[in-house]
């Protein structure tokens, strides 16, 4: 390749010229030809999840340079952690131009995060995402039944999970129903089994409780138990849900969203299947009980009655009897006399009022000489006023005079003070 040297006026005729797009196109066969298959590692900056389609964009950087990065939704498809800015990972794929800009850019296909394994970092960022909702939150927890009849086992149904699981509940109670809901519970789309397992028995009235879980294994193994998937359909349960996965030592987030946490698929048996003959000792022990209270109340009761029969009323009734009439009599003598007294002294009341009355009767008055003035037709005054004095009458009024017996009409000659 041939070029002329920057600043000169001269265009030798064995220079090629390029236009744009082949200079381009050229960069980018020499780019994608010596970088087919790379491995980077550095720290994510500026990452960002174009929604509509499902591209995430990011660069890679270390301390000396910065590279835009891109992985595209198919192979985001497969990652099992969030990619978030600061996390340092060794990412897989190619280098590739991205014409229209002239920009150069890392095609990753796989990523592996650094320091920490991808499993571990996409178990770390569900919790504290479900976390943060409350989901594991303790007053959600249903508490278990007592007893338990018929039991839903979401499980692999060839698995020694199932069978010791099984074996358990026959020994200590072989009354318990159990019914299987056949779920991979290892492998791409197992969470999708479980998840129909648990909301199947959501469906049916006669069961009690659910158990889901499996045998030991890797964390890959074990790894449908720490899926969204299922810890959102234990979480909507109405049903309480035990969890028996892989040994003591491993949690799952299923354990932490379920009702109980047993640490294995055995041990879980163990909590829901209550002992038969444990629960029948129980019910003998509660009879004998009861039939000793029954006997202590039927003697107490009996020495009760024998103290009430014991009573003078119950050894001569009839004495009660006469008792009381006797009362009752002399009660009505004491109301009948009360009655009567009360009656004299509303009477000498009432006498005493009438006679006070009658004192002060202005019929009395006039009984004595006295008599009463009205006026009929009066100049001052109006017809039917009691004259009082002789400067409320005029020459020619006419008055009507009250005697104690009967009245007489006159007319005014003349009045003097």
């Amino acid at each position: 390749m041939q070029y002329s040297q920057a600043g000169s006026q001269s265009k030798p005729s064995d220079v090629r010229v390029f236009s744009v797009t082949e200079i381009t196109r050229s960069i980018k066969g020499v780019l994608e030809g010596n970088f087919a298959q790379v491995i980077v590692e550095g720290e994510i900056s500026n990452h960002k999840l174009y929604g509509p389609s499902g591209h995430h964009y990011l660069s890679l950087k270390d301390a000396g340079a910065t590279l835009s990065a891109v992985v595209w939704k198919g192979n985001a498809a497969s990652l099992k952690f969030k990619l978030e800015d600061g996390m340092k990972i060794r990412a897989y794929g190619s280098l590739a131009l991205y014409e229209p800009r002239g920009q150069y850019q890392l095609n990753i296909r796989r990523v592996e995060p650094l320091g920490v394994g991808e499993l571990e970092i996409a178990f770390r960022q569900l919790y504290e995402k479900l976390n943060a909702e409350g989901v594991f939150a303790p007053e959600r927890k249903q508490a278990l039944p007592q007893y338990s009849f018929t039991v839903g086992i979401v499980t692999s149904p060839s698995g020694a999970a199932v069978r010791d699981m099984i074996n358990i509940f026959t020994r200590r109670n072989p009354l318990i129903k159990l019914v299987i809901y056949p779920a991979a519970v290892q492998g791409q789309g197992a969470e999708f089994e479980i998840e129909r397992g648990i909301d199947y028995f959501n469906t049916r009235a006669d069961i009690d409780l659910i158990i889901t879980g499996r045998g030991g294994g890797s964390l890959e193994d074990l790894w449908r138990f720490n899926t969204e998937t299922v810890v959102r359909a234990i979480e909507r349960s109405v049903k309480p849900v035990v969890t028996g996965v892989g040994h003591e030592i491993d949690w799952t987030l299923a354990d932490f969203v379920a009702d109980f946490r047993a640490p294995t698929p055995s041990a879980a048996a163990e909590v829901v299947a209550w002992e038969l003959d444990r629960a029948r000792e129980g019910v003998r022990n509660i009879a004998s009980e009861m039939a000793e209270s029954l006997q202590r109340l039927v003697a107490s009761g009996r020495d009760d009655l024998s103290n009430l029969l014991s009573r003078g009323v119950f050894a001569d009734p009839y004495q009660i009897v006469q008792r009381r009439e006797q009362e009752l009599d002399h009660q009505s003598r004491r109301f009948a006399l009360a009655a009567t007294n009360n009656l004299r002294d509303k009477q000498n009341a009432l006498a005493l009022a009438v006679q006070r009355l009658d004192s002060l009767s202005p019929l009395k008055t006039l009984a004595r000489g006295y008599s009463v003035a009205r006026a009929l037709k009066a100049e001052k005054v109006s017809p039917g006023v009691v004259i009082r004095e002789a400067a409320q009458l005029r020459k020619d009024d006419e008055i009507e005079i009250i005697l104690n017996k009967g009245k007489a009409v006159t007319q005014v000659i003349s009045t003097s003070e």
